[in-house]
């Protein structure tokens, strides 16, 4: 009996468990989630893990950043699209980012635009702080491409291009109102006839936006009518959403010399080149060098403007440490780093589309890269350890049961001795 009840207390220990296991995969406690405070920058941002935890199970609030990051043979990847925590070290995926291009983060740290290829131009806005997904339906044909949210995080530049295409041809751009619903087209005719991928960025005020398209550079009203156009040099290009100065008088441009070997002008030298955009500067800076400092013809070279007079980059390596950096440019020319992105032992970490919300860089500080919060695991790789964990279970209950069965006596024959 001693050795039946040892087996049956081995065995409900066993389910006892199992049991534990299951509801806390299935209902893992919620992490702090701090909503206020001074925002921070990691000094450090971790690399590819499929055990980060997804925003619509465990959303993380506002954020600081998103980027892709991904593992893998160049023909068998595994990439995610990760957002770290405004205040804390919590990383999430964005799940339905993960597989889209041109996804764009929110100035203000709690949206993220999603588009995609489809016959009808459609947009989905993950929220970060509820995990809920909302769907605006365009009136153009085609799939969608995010390029340039306002200030506020209220309006959405975004392209439209042929379904049947991969490449992302423009057929128009248009604009969103996250608030009302509607959408409305860039003016046409104050767009050059160009089919090239177009870029954008919103002045500091939310009512001016500067589109590329091509060589021509066109300032169109919140209304999409069309103010002024500009034409660029060769070699040319906004430098990302957060192109326009803070005091709405420059827009930082990429300047790329034309490769000596070839015709494409991202083989030669760069520099960070500004516009004066109504010609009210008080001082426009002169070019800064940056063949060392950016990757190449990212769209996204300017990240975010920490103050009027410096600037985040995402840069190449400049130290010999890493191939992925966030620096700080001053406007005089002088550089720093800001934030690594891991890489691997072996340089494995493929780190990529690094973006920053943009509306909380100034008076932002760093923070150490400890404590990292992935939040709960994927629901495959709880399914999987569930099952795990049930499959271990069976033989022990099974031999438990056996054991029993063994010492178990019979009942004695009626009128035996």
């Amino acid at each position: 009996m001693r050795a039946n009840t040892k087996r049956l207390t081995v065995a409900g220990a066993a389910l006892l468990a199992w049991l534990i296991l299951a509801a806390i995969a299935l209902y893992p406690p919620e992490s702090d989630r701090p909503d206020k405070g001074t925002p921070t920058l990691p000094v450090s941002f971790p690399g590819y893990s499929p055990l980060t935890g997804a925003v619509g199970d465990s959303p993380p609030g506002r954020v600081i950043a998103m980027y892709s990051s991904g593992t893998g043979h160049e023909d068998f990847t595994f990439a995610q699209r990760v957002v770290a925590g405004a205040y804390n070290n919590t990383y999430r995926e964005v799940t339905q980012a993960s597989t889209a291009d041109h996804p764009q983060l929110s100035p203000n740290g709690t949206r993220v635009a999603v588009g995609g290829a489809g016959r009808q131009a459609e947009v989905r806005i993950v929220d970060l702080v509820t995990g809920q997904v909302s769907l605006y339906k365009g009136p153009a044909s085609g799939g969608a491409f995010p390029v340039a949210w306002s200030p506020d995080s209220r309006h959405l530049v975004y392209n439209t291009h042929e379904a049947s295409r991969m490449d992302p041809v423009a057929r128009g751009v248009w604009i969103l109102d996250t608030l009302t619903g509607k959408h409305w087209q860039i003016r046409p005719g104050s767009m050059h006839d160009d089919s090239r991928y177009n870029r954008a960025a919103f002045s500091p005020d939310g009512q001016r936006i500067a589109v590329q398209n091509g060589r021509g550079l066109t300032i169109v009203g919140l209304d999409g009518a069309a103010a002024s156009t500009k034409e660029l040099s060769n070699g040319q290009h906004l430098t990302g959403p957060a192109a326009w100065s803070p005091d709405g008088t420059l827009l930082v441009l990429m300047e790329y010399e034309q490769d000596r070997t070839e015709s494409h002008y991202h083989g030669g030298g760069a520099s960070f080149v500004f516009l004066d955009v109504d010609g009210y500067a008080e001082r426009v800076p002169g070019p800064i060098p940056a063949k060392n400092l950016v990757p190449r013809n990212t769209g996204r070279e300017v990240l975010g403007w920490r103050s009027g007079s410096a600037f985040l980059a995402s840069s190449g390596d400049v130290d010999g440490t890493t191939s992925n950096l966030i620096i700080e440019v001053q406007l005089t020319g002088e550089h720093k780093v800001i934030s690594r992105f891991e890489v691997g032992r072996r340089d494995d970490l493929a780190v990529g589309d690094v973006q920053l919300a943009t509306g909380l860089l100034r008076g932002s500080v760093r923070r150490s890269a400890g404590n990292i919060q992935r939040g709960p695991w994927p629901l495959w790789t709880r399914a999987a350890g569930i099952g795990f964990a049930a499959v271990l279970l069976v033989p022990v209950a099974w031999w438990a049961l056996r054991r029993r069965r063994v010492h178990t006596p019979r009942p004695a024959a009626p009128g035996a001795w």
